[in-house]
């Protein structure tokens, strides 16, 4: 991640830190490639940003199964990316929205490759607490709506 702050020095900084290595990042491991049509988020109480799916830079695929976080302070005091692999199996996707709220990460909507947690799935939710993970799907009977609403 590149920062460029509004106060004092107006240069570029460069932030790629593993936060589970200790280590200096590098481009293939350490944090997302360059990716268009992701879907990223803030969450403020774990002072980091989330970004989950995109296309590659080159249009050719969809980005990698992950879910990444920038932490902004991680454990040693650094920013750093962590990937999530407790959560692989949801970041596959284009034309989704991100949002965390309660100790889970709430993907919405998009459509990926994966036939069983693409077009059918309206929500995945992440829980941070439990690592677990639910799929919600569509209604897809339109008249059961008449009895919800």
């Amino acid at each position: 991640m590149w920062t460029l702050p509004l106060s004092g020095n107006n240069a570029w900084t460069h932030h790629a830190w593993d936060e589970d290595s200790g280590k200096a990042g590098n481009l293939s491991t350490n944090y997302p490639t360059k990716r268009h049509s992701h879907a990223v988020c803030t969450c403020p109480e774990r002072e980091s940003i989330f970004v989950v799916g995109g296309i590659s830079k080159d249009d050719t695929s969809l980005c990698e199964d992950a879910l990444w976080e920038y932490r902004y302070i991680s454990k040693n005091g650094l920013p750093a990316w962590k990937r999530w692999t407790e959560f692989e199996s949801v970041g596959r996707k284009v034309g989704h929205k991100i949002l965390f709220y309660g100790q889970c990460l709430h993907v919405i909507g998009g459509y990926g490759n994966d036939s069983d947690t693409s077009l059918g799935t309206f929500i995945t939710t992440l829980n941070f607490d439990t690592s677990e993970v639910k799929h919600f799907q569509l209604v897809r009977n339109p008249q059961f709506l008449r009895y919800v609403f």
